[in-house]
């Protein structure tokens, strides 16, 4: 993998795990692993790049998840987009995870098929602003706007990062993207503050996949709003009968999350 190999060796902190362990074993320690910085492809990479700490939480699958800012107004309105991905240490972590995981597990990156922790930029505002964005949409839209904004051009700067690093540019043909908070706001609010974010995002894809771990279908008619829509996530109450009335099975892709109990 000669992109990510830069022909450095992992520092020897990097080789192993403080835990005591070694491999795929330590992951699962009662501390986080420290080869090379948690191991952790990160839920949102977009989060942390704009400032969010991390916190290793077991508790939710194991993840380093990002810690809440719960910006207040002058601090969401000096908010700014980052446009070199490449430049941050969100990156500079990630490319020696990735040569960590090519030297000790013999790792390489799947062939184009999906890009890696793209939280939606719901997610990743509600981690910014808190549930104040909410109010936001109503009270101060332009905040609101703007605060989506700096996260998607964000977002698209990581997209642009992680193809040209993993598969040289080489897009996906399907863009997937997490859209689990979008259950917290109506899917009018979707169409008039979300969708023309995910539009932008998917431009340079030839189709768009839709991640939810929640009810699906009062939001599909908003979502079928997408031309490039073809992949849905359904959430553990959905009814697929129901989505497919709404998704024929000759033109999408359905994969379903629920839970057998």
């Amino acid at each position: 993998m000669s992109t990510l190999n830069s022909g450095r060796s992992a520092p020897e902190s990097e080789k192993s795990c403080s835990t005591g362990g070694s491999g795929i074993s330590a992951w699962a320690a009662k501390t986080p692993p420290a080869c090379p910085a948690g191991l952790a492809f990160p839920l949102s990479p977009v989060a942390e790049a704009l400032g969010l700490p991390l916190a290793y939480r077991y508790e939710v699958e194991s993840h380093w998840w990002p810690i809440p800012l719960n910006l207040d107004d002058e601090a969401a309105g000096g908010l700014r987009p980052v446009h070199d991905f490449g430049s941050t240490a969100c990156a500079e972590r990630l490319l020696r995870e990735w040569q960590w995981l090519e030297e000790r597990f013999g790792w390489r990156p799947p062939p184009p098929g999906e890009c890696q922790g793209t939280s939606g930029v719901m997610n990743t505002v509600l981690d910014l602003r808190g549930y104040q964005i909410l109010t936001d949409m109503h009270l101060k839209p332009d905040l609101a706007r703007h605060l989506l904004a700096v996260v998607t051009e964000t977002l698209k700067s990581y997209l642009d990062w992680q193809c040209q690093v993993l598969w040289g540019g080489v897009r996906p043909a399907t863009l997937g993207i997490g859209n689990c908070s979008d259950s917290l706001i109506s899917p009018h609010a979707y169409l008039d503050f979300v969708l023309p974010c995910d539009e932008w995002l998917a431009a340079n894809h030839a189709h768009l996949g839709i991640h939810r771990d929640n009810r699906l279908e009062p939001w599909l008619e908003a979502y079928l709003h997408h031309p490039k829509l073809n992949a849905v996530d359904c959430g553990w109450d959905s009814s697929l009968a129901a989505v497919r009335k709404m998704l024929p099975a000759d033109r999408y892709h359905v994969n379903l999350r629920l839970d057998p109990w």
